[in-house]
């Protein structure tokens, strides 16, 4: 142990500072060693801020590197910890420790947040500043909750310079009998390291070399007209209108809290929009769901449907209703255009740039979802 480090281990302990002596013992048990101050150049010392210049020139600021070797890689950091300044940068080389250190450097100097290197930070980095704009708030707060449960107890501590192919590899195979979740994990390490290679703080993905995990999507099954018929007439009559119109308007449950009545027309917000777009569905109250609709129709709490319908269905789920909408929709032979626009789903990149469908079309099409119930026995 050099002087150094001795220095550092009594003052970490004579501090109580947690943080550092975490630090220092996985230096220690890394072998880790830091060099002598570096001198820098005078082309790196006059692209630094004015006021930390003269310091540096004269040695009264001073960074360390350190050489950190983890099997048959090694990463370099470059450190100050004097006056105000508290920095950190990383590299797989000298030089580009050297330089990220005195970008980050200008950016103290400007007052702008550095961009963290540990993994944990970094992720809550770009779900705060990106994701969060690119997503609805819904699949914002699943995505989030992913986070802390799944990616940051295993990845949180870890440098983003040191997650490896195998660190990634072992922890998605950890969900190998989860192919959904280890679907979604995968796609937001993906989504998180190019957001890390946009910032210059990795050169390549780790999953790069990963083959990305497959899931087969199930999209749900359709009530036959006999459990449609069963639902509308055995439910409690509190749920009835709304059992009726999750059946009869393909609307998401996540859609529920959205709905209002216009005139013949229901009016739903569409949460499948990309980029934040607001965009409004247009639904005609069809033959089959004009018996039940009032004129002021509320939907319970997803969650509270979702009970009500289980003690009749256990093995099917409330978003069945929807599967069971776009199955009638093609039945009766309504036009794609239509069934697709009042399902909320997108026409296609051109279909939607020049297909402007009017109402009365809707309408019309609606007209078509009218079919007799089977006779139930009992």
């Amino acid at each position: 142990m050099t002087d150094k480090t001795m220095l550092r281990v009594l003052h970490a302990l004579m501090s109580g500072d947690a943080e550092e002596k975490k630090k220092l013992l996985a230096e220690l048990s890394e072998g880790v060693t830091w060099g002598k101050y570096l001198e820098f150049t005078q082309k790196e010392i006059s692209s630094m801020p004015q006021k930390y210049r003269k310091m540096f020139r004269v040695g009264k600021l001073r960074a360390y590197m350190r050489e950190r070797r983890r099997g048959g890689s090694i990463n370099y950091e470059v450190r100050c910890r004097m006056d105000d300044i508290n920095i950190s940068a990383g590299g797989t080389t000298k030089e580009e420790a050297r330089q990220r250190f005195i970008e980050k450097l200008n950016a103290l100097e400007h007052g702008v947040k550095t961009t963290p290197t540990k993994f944990g930070d970094f992720i809550e980095f770009y779900f705060e500043n990106f994701r969060k704009r690119k997503v609805a708030a819904n699949t914002y707060k699943a995505d989030y909750d992913r986070v802390k449960k799944h990616i940051l107890p295993a990845l949180g501590e870890m440098r983003l310079s040191a997650i490896t192919p195998s660190v990634c590899q072992a922890f998605i195979d950890k969900f190998s009998d989860r192919g959904k979740t280890a679907q979604e994990l995968f796609s937001l390490l993906s989504q998180t390291f190019k957001c890390a290679i946009a910032h210059h703080l990795i050169q390549f993905s780790p999953l790069d070399t990963l083959i990305r995990p497959t899931h087969e999507s199930v999209n749900g099954t359709a009530l036959t007209r006999e459990q449609e018929a069963r639902l509308l007439s055995e439910t409690p009559e509190k749920y009835r209108e709304a059992f009726a119109i999750a059946l009869y308007t393909g609307l998401r449950p996540n859609e529920y809290e959205t709905l209002r009545r216009d005139g013949d027309m229901l009016i739903a917000k569409n949460s499948k929009r990309k980029n934040r777009k607001i965009e409004y569905k247009r639904i005609p109250i069809c033959p089959m769901l004009r018996p039940y609709i009032s004129e002021s129709p509320t939907m319970p709490c997803p969650k509270t449907l979702w009970n009500a319908f289980k003690k009749l269905f256990p093995d099917y789920t409330l978003y069945d209703l929807r599967t069971t909408f776009n199955t009638r929709c093609v039945e009766c032979h309504v036009d794609d255009n239509a069934r697709k626009l009042m399902m909320g789903h997108s026409l296609g990149r051109l279909a939607n740039a020049y297909t402007d469908v009017s109402d009365e079309f809707l309408r019309q099409e609606a007209e078509k979802l009218f079919y007799p119930f089977p006779k139930i026995d009992g």
